[in-house]
């Protein structure tokens, strides 16, 4: 029985060390990917009065590449298309410097037609005052206080090399969007490129794969309109895809929280109705985190809304304009919808003054969006769990049997012995 119980518990942990590895990060990559700051740098003279970040990263794969072009220089974007390897970024630098929105039309562009092309936007930090302790925008009554990102004055680019990924930072301090506070709090949005798939290692732990990039918002020490105040944002997807059509939002539900604990919800913005023609798509957990160390106890709720169309009817400069022109300006051939995204829990009467501090995470990406599913490990360790008393059972039965067994033989013995002396 012992020889047994030690058995048991090797194949135990034999399948918890399996599990592990194969639930761990791949750590071949698919792609390779590379980063080139384009503006500054000699190619982009730029005004000493002013940043202008523009980022140029690939992601080159067996069949194609993916191209991520970030910029600062008007509404903070991320244009991402797919392509083939032969396709090359073309910028007009004297465009694309030009304030002058009618100048700057069509001034990025690409040798080949890409295959597939959308943009998205970060345009807005929305401030309203929560009075109800709804933390729900739309049952508020009061005016939200809009800071415009277009016109915000960003901080020279940081450009980071990982082992699987490149990060791209862009940060921008409050009084730059916000004249009328201290540049004491700060706005900060970073994009992960992988080249390789899994779950990232910081909650709320999405999944991403080499077609696809991570982005984190963080509202840090912002000063707001009032003590019962929450933050937002506003995000713009732009596609050359399904022109005219509608995009939508759908929520999927997982019984697994192995990855996000608390979480059981994931929520795709897809830029088509049907899911399998869809070419572009956001992905988020339904989490934001108050503290820099993202944990349980710093965890925070997000909320999404309607999805609403959306045309540009003043003139602002940004890739999408840069790339689309006036089909953007105009919706000719471009297809945008916005949605907006707040931050915060409700009844437990605390707001963002309470704890100054917000992180939001998302993904973006072609094709279709991931899904949770039930890891090799807690397979196992469900099945672990109802085998072990099953073979326990089993084995304790088996015991008793065969102690009942000999213990029948010796008193047979016995028996017919004493039969013989008699």
């Amino acid at each position: 029985m012992k020889v047994f119980l030690k058995s048991l518990i090797r194949l135990i942990l034999l399948v918890v060390l399996a599990s592990s590895k194969i639930n761990a990060t791949s750590e071949s990559c698919g792609r390779k990917v590379d980063t080139i700051v384009l503006c500054p740098s000699t190619s982009c003279p730029v005004n000493v009065n002013k940043t202008v970040n523009l980022v140029h990263t690939t992601a080159v794969g067996s069949h194609d590449t993916i191209h991520y072009v970030h910029s600062t220089w008007g509404i903070p974007s991320v244009l991402v298309a797919r392509t083939s390897h032969n396709a090359e970024l073309s910028v007009n630098y004297t465009a694309f410097l030009n304030e002058s929105v009618a100048m700057n039309k069509k001034c990025i562009s690409f040798s080949e037609q890409p295959y597939s092309v959308f943009v998205l936007m970060i345009s807005q930090v929305i401030d309203y005052v929560d009075l109800n302790d709804t933390a729900n925008m739309q049952q508020v009554n009061y005016t939200r206080t809009v800071y415009d990102l277009s016109k915000a004055t960003w901080k020279q680019v940081v450009n980071k090399s990982h082992s699987n990924y490149d990060e791209v930072v862009f940060s921008v301090t409050q009084d730059s969007f916000s004249p009328r506070v201290q540049p004491n709090g700060s706005l900060s949005i970073s994009f992960k490129t992988f080249c390789n798939e899994g779950y990232f290692n910081e909650l709320p732990n999405l999944q991403y794969n080499n077609n696809m990039s991570l982005v984190d918002v963080i509202l840090d020490n912002i000063t707001t309109s009032g003590n019962r105040s929450r933050l937002g944002v506003t995000l713009i997807l732009a596609t050359n895809q399904n022109i005219g059509g509608n995009m939508s939002m759908e929520v999927r539900r997982s019984i697994d929280d192995e990855y996000s604990p608390g979480s059981f919800e994931l929520i795709n913005w897809l830029s088509s109705t049907n899911e399998s023609v869809s070419d572009a798509f956001l992905q988020w957990k339904p989490a934001s985190y108050n503290s820099p160390i993202r944990s349980i106890q710093s965890i925070s709720s997000s909320r999404y809304y309607d999805l609403r169309s959306f045309n540009f009817t003043d003139a602002k400069r940004g890739l999408v304009v840069d790339y689309f022109g006036d089909d953007a300006q105009f919706g000719h051939h471009v297809n945008m919808f916005t949605n907006d995204v707040s931050f915060g829990l409700s009844g437990l009467k605390k707001f963002y003054r309470d704890s100054p501090y917000t992180a939001w995470s998302f993904s973006l990406g072609f094709g279709q969006p991931p899904t949770d599913h039930i890891s090799f490990m807690i397979i196992m360790i469900i099945l672990v769990g109802l085998g072990i008393p099953i073979v326990l059972i089993i084995a304790g039965t088996v015991y008793t049997c065969v102690k009942k067994y000999r213990h029948r033989e010796g008193y047979e013995e016995i028996t017919s012995s004493y039969s013989e002396i008699n």
